[in-house]
């Protein structure tokens, strides 16, 4: 079996990361029980509106940004 540093593996394939993930490049879908009121609680802790709760083409929910600019879909 042979071993590849994360730079060598990235040169044979590009899809492979070999730095962490920075500020604002992730997005994460989080269930929870009562939209509105994560919603409330989530921007009254420091997040920011990105999208009111309401329907979408897939359901019902929201997005907000965490502080280093993650999306957080509710």
């Amino acid at each position: 079996m042979r071993y590849q540093t994360a730079e060598q593996s990235a040169s044979a394939s590009p899809l492979i990361r070999t730095r962490p993930v920075q500020s604002g490049q992730a997005t994460y879908a989080l269930q929870v029980d009562d939209i509105e009121r994560a919603f409330v609680q989530a921007v009254a802790l420091g997040a920011k509106m990105v999208a009111a709760p309401g329907a979408q083409f897939w359901g019902y929910g929201a997005v907000v940004a965490d502080p280093d600019g993650h999306l957080l879909h509710l």
